[in-house]
């Protein structure tokens, strides 16, 4: 019996660098660490803007 799932799942990046630098491809997990590192940042960054934007709505 052969099992095809149909759902479309998006590799997790972190993931990825460190499966890839085991099999010894640091150029694959140095590209994977810098999506990972600035998949990151933009988190935090946009995370923050929420939080101060919810800060000053909620002041006024």
């Amino acid at each position: 019996m052969i099992n095809i799932h149909t759902k479309t799942s998006v590799p997790d990046h972190t993931v990825w660098s460190l499966d890839w630098g085991m099999a010894g491809d640091m150029t694959g997990a140095q590209a994977y660490m810098s999506t990972t590192k600035c998949l990151h940042i933009w988190a935090l960054v946009l995370g923050l803007l929420l939080i101060i934007m919810f800060i000053i709505i909620s002041a006024h």
